[in-house]
């Protein structure tokens, strides 16, 4: 996954919404041209991870918008029926 840790590193590094969203889309343009660059990603060590690092952050963020945001994509991308195309 080292291309896609690139990717990531540049996501990491964004401070506004515009260049998160940004980085957003070319991870998901890697995904789509480059699926191999994903090669080792699974979903269990992904919501490892992410439990791990939400255990350890700050209570400063806001956890609502947060997991509103993580549910809507999550749900979107378990019901490929609906997609949200806006």
């Amino acid at each position: 996954m080292s291309e896609a840790t690139d990717w990531i590193d540049r996501l990491r590094s964004t401070t506004t919404r515009v260049a998160a969203l940004d980085a957003l889309w070319d991870l998901r343009d890697l995904a789509y041209d480059r699926p191999q660059a994903w090669h080792g990603f699974v979903a269990e060590v992904f919501f490892q991870v992410l439990a791990e690092q939400v255990d350890e952050a700050s209570d400063a963020i806001d956890w609502g918008a947060f997991t509103s945001l993580l549910a809507a994509a999550l749900t979107a991308a378990v019901e490929p029926s609906r997609p949200n195309t806006s």
